[in-house]
């Protein structure tokens, strides 16, 4: 996607038919001439209501109710859209539909097309550092 330079500002613009999901996540990345890097993000753009993203996090203790304690699958037009409990540690989720990985996330949901029918083991990993803080499994 090119650039359209205006003084220090950049545009990008992403042609409507090339966005094929219900949110978009981004992040910008800006180097000095001196090699240093500073990250913006990750930022989510999306048509669902969408927690605000912490990029900075500090610490590792939480308090023993520091769970995902629920998950749930709503329709929503021709999605499955899993929502689960968002954890204030966390830096991403790990969503997982029978034993497979399906996406790495910052937020605290995942929109489907494929069918979740009952049965379905779907377990949800908050990461932290790396490190499983939290996580949560449904049938």
């Amino acid at each position: 996607m090119p650039a359209n330079p205006s003084g220090w500002v950049q545009t990008f613009l992403i042609p409507g038919n090339r966005v094929t999901t219900p949110g978009l996540e981004y992040k910008i990345e800006v180097k000095d001439g001196k090699g240093h890097t500073q990250v913006f993000g990750p930022k989510v753009i999306s048509v669902f209501d969408v927690p605000k993203y912490k990029s900075e996090r500090t610490g590792t203790n939480f308090p023993n109710d520091h769970k995902i304690k629920t998950i749930t699958i709503d329709p929503y037009k021709d999605l499955y859209v899993i929502h689960w409990d968002d954890l204030e540690g966390a830096d991403y989720y790990q969503v997982f539909i029978n034993n497979q990985l399906v996406i790495e996330t910052p937020v605290n949901f995942f929109p489907s097309e494929e069918k979740i029918n009952q049965g379905e083991k779907i377990l949800i990993k908050a990461i932290r550092n790396e490190k499983i803080i939290a996580e949560k499994e449904k049938f």
